[in-house]
């Protein structure tokens, strides 16, 4: 009874977070009726909640990785155009050696995408070897509707 109760509050949360983020982004966007945009997107999250969680509450920094088969690290293969990534600096060949303060040694591709990614607006800090040079980057992450509306550079 206890377990049951704890997950329906946290569903409870998980909406009333996505309700507030859906909120934010159309009163940034100022649409031109608010009202019925703001009453479409709560549809939305009631009746298919999980695809609405991860569209808009679930974000990431919009990279495209794969692991390096000699060093079997993560290396950056694209970086979405506009995307935080891209904002903060990061490059195709950057091999990613460090998310959150955690190596990336050893790390399988969706243990390292799941670091990558977390709650919209919130930050992550990647350090990555490029070159000779390590670089640390804070980056915020976005909402993946967002990325899916970003597209990669093919000549970087």
């Amino acid at each position: 009874m206890r377990r049951s109760l704890t997950g329906l509050l946290l569903i409870a949360a998980v909406l009333l977070i996505a309700v507030i983020i859906m909120l934010r982004q159309n009163a940034a966007q100022g649409p031109a009726n608010p009202l019925r945009s703001t009453e479409s997107a709560a549809r939305q999250a009631i009746t298919n909640s999980v695809e609405f969680v991860k569209n808009r509450v679930t974000g990431g920094v919009g990279v495209a990785v794969a692991i390096d088969s000699s060093t079997k690290l993560p290396v950056v293969g694209a970086v979405a155009i506009g995307s935080p990534a891209n904002e903060a600096g990061m490059r195709t060949g950057d091999i990613i050696t460090r998310i959150g303060g955690i190596a990336t040694t050893g790390l399988f591709l969706k243990q390292f995408v799941e670091r990558l990614r977390g709650f919209t607006g919130a930050s992550v800090p990647v350090t990555v070897l490029r070159g000779t040079n390590y670089l640390d980057f804070l980056i915020r992450r976005t909402s993946m509707k967002s990325l899916q509306e970003k597209s990669f550079n093919p000549y970087e």
